[in-house]
């Protein structure tokens, strides 16, 4: 009987390195199993503890995502699992002194062959500028799939410089077709959003009145084809 690879990797690392994070996630194990057939869902389990003498109100944002036509993907805490693609509260507070919260993330697969990857970020919104996280997820079953599109948008877009004090620069390369550019806040709130010119391929966005802290800034591709999100701080 022909045999399919599973795997499922789990990768944690600071979004921008920095001293006194607020709070600890401890990955699950990785896992790379050979299986004869496709499975319902794909789990990466997390422990997250709160380091800090407060209460820590924790979020999150999807920056990059791509996956099998048949697949989805959920982000799931003590109360409910929340689907891609939203700003969400994560569960309530973290209490102070709490250890080992479950957080995981899931790949419905649907029992189908495919490939998904998902990178987000999770973040202290009441210090989202010095505690936060960058998690990677990766599964496959069977063959891979190719999203040149996605990994086209990837190498052509940058965002600098970063952290930024009064200006933020989006450079697209290679003649990318980008309808606009979109930034939000760490609570979700769109800021700021320009209509993206394709005979230019760099694009500053005057970040001079926003408050210190976290930004997204969301580029978007010609009907909606793709999204791609670049991380940028704001400092004073």
């Amino acid at each position: 009987m022909k045999q399919f690879i599973l795997t499922l990797f789990l990768f944690a690392s600071m979004g921008i390195l920095v001293n006194g994070q607020s709070f600890l996630v401890t990955p699950g194990d990785s896992v790379a199993t050979v299986i004869s057939e496709p499975v319902q869902d794909l789990t990466a389990n997390m422990r997250i503890s709160n380091n800090s003498n407060k209460d820590i109100p924790l979020r999150w944002e999807v920056l990059e995502h791509t996956m099998s036509d048949e697949w989805s993907f959920q982000i799931c805490d003590l109360q409910t699992c929340h689907p891609i693609g939203t700003f969400s509260e994560f569960g309530g507070l973290l209490y102070q002194g709490e250890t080992n919260r479950d957080f995981h993330t899931q790949f419905n697969a649907e029992n189908s062959f495919g490939e998904g990857f998902v990178k987000l970020v999770l973040y202290d919104s009441s210090d989202s500028l010095n505690s936060h996280y960058v998690l990677k997820f990766y599964a496959a079953v069977g063959d891979a799939i190719d999203n040149e599109d996605l990994d086209a948008a990837n190498a052509a877009i940058s965002v600098f410089p970063n952290p930024a004090v009064n200006q933020v620069n989006v450079q697209i390369d290679n003649g990318l077709d980008v309808k606009a550019i979109e930034v939000y806040d760490v609570v979700g709130q769109l800021v700021q959003r320009i209509d993206a010119l394709r005979t230019e391929s760099l694009h500053s966005l005057d970040i001079s009145e926003l408050n210190e802290g976290l930004y997204f800034a969301n580029i978007l591709g010609k009907d909606d084809e793709w999204v791609v999100t670049r991380m940028f701080s704001k400092v004073n």
